[in-house]
């Protein structure tokens, strides 16, 4: 008679003879263990004490009591261990058979403690993770818990149009919800120090998304890309931009530095700000110039006064009313006065450089476009 069954069928008196036979014990050990993992194996989730107690059927009621207290405990230590540890063992086989289910914890941008890239499988009540179409041997439980989801942020950079000489007039768009703040720069292209302000604003951008959460921001670094490229207040046809937009005080003047054509919105330059704004709807306007220090300030057209306080509290520039000469045909007097739109004209000192004129108006330019009030 094998090992085995002089165990499992024998008398009572050889059974109280065997009691405390190592030997035996150990055998019943090994048999539950072996019983235990098969069982697991197959149905994880419906496991008989009984089953598992097969082997010592014949056993007297104190023998039955003590074993069943001995297999308990070993039973209970093999669940934690395998089941509720840090670790879930599973072969491949295991594994593959197991069905896959939509994740419900598990942030792919921050995995942390995980080890699973695709799915969790349930082993019991124990949820445990795998790899899409790739079962691995040893698998992290999934325990932390996903952040909460930010939200959806978005970013594009494409092109609005070109100059009168072809050179590409860009815009850069953040955010998708919330209040609409349009930044424009460099429409006179003797002012440079403006263009480097934009760019650097939206480099900000770019880095910092938290800044425009909920806002929604677009940038033209250059509007006048042929003036900036030579140097020149006007444009390639000169044609002062900031005095063709079809304001109700636009006035054909005389010809030089300031002069705004014989017609408003006679350019392509300023044709595409007035498609920009009316397709765009911004809910405030930023324009940036240059101007002779002394004379730099926050200007406002419109309903925008708030905004120019709230930005001198940032670059303590003055606030001002009016520049105290005629801008016929402006952007301000066009989208401030005639659409009342809030529109801020800031005027840099013309002598700052543009990484100084961004040290003072960065917290200005973000006080603008984090403000509630339109």
């Amino acid at each position: 008679m094998s090992r085995a069954r002089s165990c499992s069928k024998t008398s009572s008196t050889s059974i109280e003879r065997k009691r405390r036979s190592p030997r035996c014990w150990a055998h019943c050990r090994s048999k539950f263990a072996r019983k235990a993992r098969g069982i697991l194996k197959r149905e994880p989730t419906m496991i008989s004490l009984d089953s598992i107690l097969s082997p010592c059927r014949a056993a007297s009621r104190i023998d039955t009591f003590v074993v069943r207290v001995f297999l308990l405990s070993g039973f209970l230590t093999l669940i934690s261990t395998h089941l509720l540890g840090e670790e879930a063992v599973l072969s491949p086989a295991v594994a593959e058979a197991l069905p896959l289910v939509t994740p419900f914890n598990f942030d792919p941008a921050d995995p942390g403690e995980y080890s699973c890239r695709g799915g969790l499988v349930t082993l019991g009540n124990v949820a445990t993770c795998r790899i899409w179409n790739r079962p691995l041997p040893r698998v992290r439980l999934c325990k932390k818990r996903a952040p909460e989801p930010l939200p959806i942020l978005d970013f594009q950079t494409r092109q609005l149009g070109k100059s009168v000489l072809g050179l590409p007039i860009v815009g850069h768009f953040f955010g998708v919800t919330g209040p609409k703040t349009l930044i424009f720069a460099a429409i006179h292209g003797d002012e440079a120090n403006t263009a480097f302000v934009a760019h650097q604003l939206v480099e900000h951008l770019t880095a910092n998304p938290e800044a425009y959460i909920a806002r929604r921001v677009a940038i033209v670094p250059v509007a006048n890309p042929d003036g900036l490229a030579r140097g020149t207040r006007v444009n390639a046809r000169e044609i002062d931009l900031n005095r063709n937009f079809p304001a109700k005080n636009f006035a054909v003047g005389k010809k030089g530095r300031y002069f705004g054509g014989e017609q408003p919105a006679s350019e392509p330059e300023s044709q595409l700000l007035i498609k920009l704004v009316e397709d765009w709807q911004p809910n405030r306007i930023i324009t940036m110039h240059a101007i002779k220090r002394g004379k730099h300030g926050n200007n406002f057209d419109g309903p925008a006064e708030e905004l120019a306080k709230s930005m001198s509290l940032h670059n303590e520039y003055s606030v001002l009313k009016s520049m105290g000469y005629p801008t016929s045909g402006s952007f301000g007097s066009w989208a401030g006065i005639d659409l009342q739109l809030p529109t801020i004209t800031l005027e840099l000192p013309s002598d700052a450089a543009g990484s100084v004129a961004w040290r003072e108006n960065r917290e200005a330019l973000l006080s603008v476009i984090q403000a509630k009030c339109p």
